[in-house]
């Protein structure tokens, strides 16, 4: 249970949708592993989980997805279940084809996977490798909405076939099933969910190995290599024909068949390259370290630039996280008397932007306006609260107007971003962990 917690606080947590209303260190839940157990042996007994809350996240596409934020209790349980399974899970995986969200093994790193970011870069290595030294032809695929196709009968029995009447897949059956509600397939939550599904792939795996051994995957990213066009295409009319027979489709607009040397060449011109890729980060849901100062705020740049494509739920969660990341860091400095850190470099470098602080508060106007934006908005006012109050009085009056607004999330966002900020803090009220999300937010800034 302590290693779910730890996991959980230290990497699980950073790949959330919304940042958490404060970043107490682990320690300061260390206390309630009888609590969680208990909750546990509750939740075996049939008790329901309560409803987590759910925020709608744009996608480039200009859609949305609904994402859930449990309380840090359940997330911890759905962590501890997993890890129960995890190394049995991991052995479905054909790492010659599979890339992504491998099992890590290393004992001196606190985490569930190994680096997406590291194995990112490996992912686009190989890739590249196979296209300089074959001629041919790459076709890249996509599933469309993937966690929104599995069928989540079909996920557990595929669970339950890799450990048998385990108690741990009975409880994450359990606790899944309580917090999807009426969302159709996998919930979207954390690195723990992202971590049963893509070895859940591996019956889509299975099929494109019918039709060929020559390709590779990144999550759901697809890319099959050959040495004629007109195979590709016979093969990819077999695969999209077969996976639909087990409930997935693909993403037509994310197709692409072309040379090798049409990829190379695309990828050097930034015509491929997704926008979720920036220095070798990707939209990872770890950050294995804190990022450079100008790293972080090249990640918000650019994000503010063209918010349309970037402050969406791939590139704008990695944001959130470095944010967070290179914040808490510097408390953790500050406890040990550190005279500085890389928050340092980032924050004066933020300030002197005044541009792009200006920019900030003018999508924040208009984000704050609208229903349908409150994940956007929430990104701005946390990005913003690193800014001092009376650098900018048009924010200052924009974060009051908030405050005064009916919307709760962001009126919660918007009190922290202007309340004098708290050290680093190693003890949460008891039984903190059991507060939703909103209610957390409620007891920490809800007296305003």
């Amino acid at each position: 249970m302590a290693l779910a917690a730890r996991l959980v606080f230290d990497s699980i947590s950073y790949s959330n949708s919304l940042p958490p209303w404060s970043d107490p260190v682990m320690e300061s839940f260390a206390g309630e592993e009888g609590a969680i157990r208990k909750r546990i042996s509750k939740y075996l007994d049939g008790e329901t989980p309560s409803r987590p809350f759910t925020i709608a996240v744009p996608k480039r596409s200009g859609d949305k997805k609904y994402w859930q934020l449990p309380s840090v209790a359940d997330q911890i349980v759905i962590q501890a279940s997993v890890s129960a399974i995890a190394e049995k899970v991991h052995k479905t995986l054909d790492q010659r084809h599979v890339w992504s969200y491998r099992y890590n093994t290393n004992p001196n790193h606190v985490q569930l996977t190994e680096s997406q970011i590291s194995l990112w870069k490996q992912f686009q290595d190989e890739t590249d490798k196979r296209c300089k030294t074959r001629s041919g032809c790459l076709l890249q695929l996509d599933l469309e909405n993937t966690f929104e196709s599995i069928n989540r009968d079909k996920f557990f029995a595929f669970l339950e076939e890799i450990a048998p009447k385990h108690v741990a897949v009975s409880l994450l059956k359990h606790v899944v099933e309580s917090i999807s509600g009426d969302v159709t397939g996998l919930p979207l939550i954390n690195d723990s969910m992202f971590f049963l599904a893509n070895a859940y792939l591996t019956i889509v795996d299975q099929i494109i190995s019918r039709h060929t051994d020559n390709f590779i995957r990144f999550v759901d990213d697809y890319r099959i290599f050959g040495t004629e066009r007109g195979v590709l295409e016979s093969i990819l009319g077999a695969i999209e024909k077969d996976i639909t027979a087990v409930g997935f489709k693909l993403n037509k607009l994310k197709t692409k068949l072309g040379s090798g040397e049409e990829y190379l060449e695309a990828l050097a011109n930034g015509k491929y390259a997704t926008t979720t890729v920036v220095d070798g980060y990707v939209s990872a849901v770890v950050l294995d370290d804190v990022a450079a100062p100008e790293l972080v705020l090249k990640l918000v740049a650019r994000a503010l630039e063209n918010p349309d494509e970037l402050l969406t739920e791939g590139f704008g969660r990695l944001s959130i996280g470095a944010i967070r990341r290179i914040r808490l860091n510097h408390l953790i400095a500050q406890t040990k008397n550190y005279p500085s850190s890389p928050f340092d470099g980032y924050i004066n470098s933020l300030l002197e932007n005044k541009d792009l602080i200006s920019r900030a508060a003018e999508l924040l106007a208009t984000y704050a306006t609208r229903s349908d934006e409150q994940w956007r908005a929430a990104w701005l006012i946390n990005l913003l609260e690193d800014v001092p109050r009376g650098t900018a009085k048009t924010l200052d009056d924009l974060l009051e107007a908030i405050i005064k607004s009916d919307n709760e999330l962001l009126r919660l966002f918007a009190v922290k971003a202007v309340s004098e900020q708290p050290t680093l803090e190693t003890k949460q009220p008891s039984g903190a962990e059991d507060l939703g999300y909103l209610e957390w937010g409620r007891h920490l800034w809800g007296q305003r």
